[in-house]
């Protein structure tokens, strides 16, 4: 896509921003500040840029009432006030770059880049470069679980690092997706600009498709690239997304030791990982894999209860059952039975 002209809006923020240096527009600020910047420049900044910008974004001032997904072209030069919102949030750099402020950090994004932004988060986006084009694609919350999480419901392990990553109540709960240009994922994302600006037949229902197809093609070809907000300063383990799926595909007979092992690692740093980045311990994991397979089984009336045991990793069935019923509070047998 050709860098857009500057709009009018912009063109104004820019002009003040080149005027008033010692003002830092490009630089978080609090509504208090935004406030007695207008003040000082004598200028209701909020006026000017004419959208509903508040520190506590509301799903109902950006979504109507039959869409699911809004999308808004960032405003170059606009004021990177500090704000929250009820809903997600994922920004796309289609041209240039910017910066993203959390509380306390702040990630560069590029071209390419997508960062997923978790509700209730506090951020402020600073875009200040003609060559900056900017995508804020809001998605509701209900949305976004059913595109995103929903897609991984047969895969377990990365469900759960998805959903910790983005529901345990960070200051700074984001995914980062560093797509290098993924041509792709950059058509989605022109099919769905345009369809929004447009009054097409079945929008809405077109829209949410898109949105789907977006996601399966982001963690298709990005899932091993993710990247998440360091944790007391320390980096996402390299390892972590291999490790994660290793566990998917070998869960039934892998001990906490040989998974350890295979990457060379202590058992107790392996420990620490999974917990630190999943919110479940090892064998809380494993537990809970072996019985969400078993009752995937035991949709199918012709295996046998022993057969799904064996299956899943028990070698003895009043342990299965025992567990089975410890989790959702019926046996196998009747689990089957009320299907």
């Amino acid at each position: 896509m050709a860098i857009d002209e500057m709009k009018e809006v912009e063109q104004q923020l820019k002009s003040l921003y080149m005027k008033y240096p010692e003002l830092n527009l490009q630089n978080p600020m609090t509504e208090q500040d935004l406030a007695s910047i207008s003040d000082t420049v004598h200028m209701d900044l909020l006026h000017l840029m004419n959208i509903p910008l508040d520190t506590d974004l509301l799903e109902k001032s950006f979504f109507r009432s039959n869409e699911d997904i809004a999308i808004y072209q960032h405003v170059r030069y606009l004021p990177a006030l500090y704000h929250r919102q009820k809903f997600f949030e994922l920004v796309y750099i289609m041209s240039g770059s910017c910066t993203n402020y959390f509380e306390d950090s702040s990630i560069t994004l590029k071209e390419g880049d997508i960062c997923v932004i978790a509700p209730n988060v506090t951020h402020a986006l600073s875009a200040f470069s003609d060559t900056a084009v900017v995508y804020n694609f809001l998605i509701r919350t209900s949305t976004f679980d059913t595109s995103f999480l929903g897609l991984l419901t047969d895969k377990d392990v990365l469900s759960n690092f998805f959903s910790h990553a983005l529901y345990a109540n960070e200051k700074n709960s984001y995914l980062l997706f560093q797509t290098n240009g993924d041509t792709n994922l950059q058509s989605f994302i022109h099919f769905m600009t345009d369809e929004y600006s447009h009054k097409y037949k079945y929008k809405d229902r077109m829209m949410n498709s898109l949105l789907n197809s977006f996601f399966v093609t982001l963690l298709r070809n990005h899932e091993q690239n993710v990247i998440l907000p360091s944790k007391d300063g320390q980096k996402m383990d390299e390892n972590l997304m291999y490790i994660l799926n290793y566990i998917q595909s070998n869960y039934t007979h892998l001990t906490l030791s040989e998974l350890a092992e295979f990457f060379n690692y202590s058992e107790r740093q392996m420990a620490r990982i999974i917990k630190d980045n999943t919110g479940m311990n090892f064998s809380e994991m494993i537990r809970e894999l072996k019985l969400h397979k078993a009752a995937d089984l035991l949709h199918n009336p012709d295996i046998s209860i022993a057969e799904i045991m064996e299956r899943v990793g028990y070698s003895d069935l009043s342990s299965f059952y025992r567990s089975f019923k410890t989790y959702y509070n019926i046996t196998p047998v009747e689990y089957r039975k009320n299907l």
